[in-house]
């Protein structure tokens, strides 16, 4: 869709808007992929286990739970196992 907004633009004589629609086009092909893999893995059933240790983040508390898969309740606060995502630094 946006890679052709953007050569719409470009034939119109709008570059900066063009540029522009290219580089959301790029944006939404990384959010592809990324929602791509996250279907892959409900489909096999490891968004929330790993053949290694990981560090999982409880999104409400900010509980770190170490180990191969994210505990079904947090610990700390109760909250479901939806709420862990694997932890990252990010600094």
């Amino acid at each position: 869709m946006y890679k052709e907004m953007a050569a719409t633009a470009h034939e119109e004589g709008f570059h900066v808007l063009g540029d522009t629609f290219e580089a959301v086009a790029k944006i939404e092909k990384s959010h592809e992929e990324r929602y791509l893999k996250l279907a892959e893995n409900m489909e096999d059933g490891v968004v929330f286990q790993r053949g290694e240790i990981k560090v999982w983040y409880c999104r409400n508390c900010g509980h770190l739970e170490y180990g191969t898969e994210a505990p079904a309740v947090c610990p700390v606060c109760g909250h479901p196992q939806s709420y862990f995502e694997l932890h990252a630094d990010n600094y």
